[in-house]
């Protein structure tokens, strides 16, 4: 019998372990997970203080403030201050930032595309439909 927890356990699984999969190479660029995380909440995002990126990632102030040092470090986002509140500071992802995103992206998008080619029709059909049930439950 099929029930919500146990589905809950497998897909939880089965993402985390493809998500590794396809993140393996992210490091080409020197990007960690963490700091690629954190890239792709800027560049989809836009512009945040530190403590909302901490919040977005679900990490300590600390934490998010050392990866953008890093990011920043590396000349892939950069911090001004925030146009209504002078004591604020905004992270912003720069052009090269950008560029470092998508291509670490474009490597995972390419990775999982080949393995999905792979697969018989009736799976990637199946797989499809089950895609579309995940994206429903971001709405829920």
């Amino acid at each position: 019998m099929v029930g919500a927890a146990s589905t809950a356990e497998r897909v939880h699984a089965a993402a985390i372990h493809v998500l590794r999969l396809v993140r393996a190479r992210d490091e080409a660029d020197g990007l960690s997970p963490a700091r690629l995380s954190l890239l792709s909440v800027l560049v989809f995002a836009g512009p945040a203080t530190v403590k909302a990126l901490a919040e977005a990632e679900g990490i300590s102030s600390p934490s998010a403030t050392s990866l953008v040092n890093g990011l920043e470090a590396a000349g892939l986002a950069r911090r001004s201050r925030n146009a209504h509140d002078g004591r604020a500071v905004d992270v912003a992802v720069t052009a090269k930032g950008r560029a470092a995103f998508e291509r670490a992206r474009r490597r995972r998008l390419a990775q999982l595309t080949t393995l999905l080619e792979a697969l018989p029709a009736g799976e990637l059909e199946a797989l499809e439909r089950a895609t579309d049930v995940l994206l429903r439950l971001r709405r829920v």
